[in-house]
């Protein structure tokens, strides 16, 4: 094999492997950057937004992400594809169980890529929600915190998902174990991606073959004897 082909055979290689790498991932997100509760009733808040729980950041594993998020009210699963909200709380120890018009429960998850779509999947009876894509440099604010000390300013850089739990929900009706999801969808990673990742990964293979041949790099500018 030429020397041409010999450089050119790791960019090859190189660009096989990252090409089935990222497209494997494509599709999913693979880190929760934020996820943040914040809650605003009449009867409980007085009408003023309060922090309630923050989380993040968390990669999306196997388990749990959130075990017990918004004071032991939901464990939230997150999967490259999807969140799901189980209720494993006692709807009678609550504040509040039933959702008025002045109530609503919002939860903001950003995650390492900016989420195009997301639509509310199976629901459990009881639930009244909403969920909606939010734009990258979204802002959210409370006026406090359940705990002192809360954080009341939150940007998401990455935009990501808001679920609104509002009017209508009886958590009475959802009982413990109930559960809401919400499919989500990450913005396609640019096409020219993983060719310019391969490439970088290619050169850098080719420089270090040539650092240790024999006279190291300098021996490919030694002049030809005719």
């Amino acid at each position: 094999m030429t020397s041409l082909g010999t450089a050119l055979r790791p960019v090859v290689l190189a660009a096989g492997l990252c090409v089935t790498a990222v497209a494997g991932q494509a599709s999913t997100v693979s880190m929760v950057e934020q996820a943040v509760n914040i809650f605003t009733s009449d009867s409980v808040t007085e009408g003023a937004p309060l922090t309630v729980d923050v989380g993040g950041p968390v990669p999306i594993m196997a388990g749990t992400e959130f075990p017990g998020f918004a004071f032991g009210t939901y464990d939230v699963d997150v999967s490259g594809d999807s969140i799901e909200m189980t209720f494993v709380n006692d709807p009678g120890s609550l504040g509040i169980s039933v959702y008025d018009a002045s109530t609503v429960d919002q939860y903001y998850f950003e995650f390492d890529r900016e989420i195009v779509s997301a639509a509310l999947g199976a629901t459990t009876t009881g639930f009244a929600a909403d969920v909606e894509v939010i734009a990258p440099g979204t802002m959210a604010s409370s006026v406090g915190g359940f705990v002192p000390g809360a954080p009341t300013d939150f940007t998401f850089e990455n935009g990501g998902v808001l679920i609104s739990i509002g009017e209508g929900t009886d958590l009475n009706l959802v009982g413990t174990g109930g559960s809401l999801t919400v499919t989500i969808a990450p913005i396609p990673l640019p096409a020219s991606l993983p060719f310019l990742a391969a490439a970088l990964a290619g050169l850098g293979l080719v420089r270090r073959r040539r650092a240790k041949a024999p006279g190291g790099a300098a021996a490919d500018r030694r002049p030809v004897q005719g």
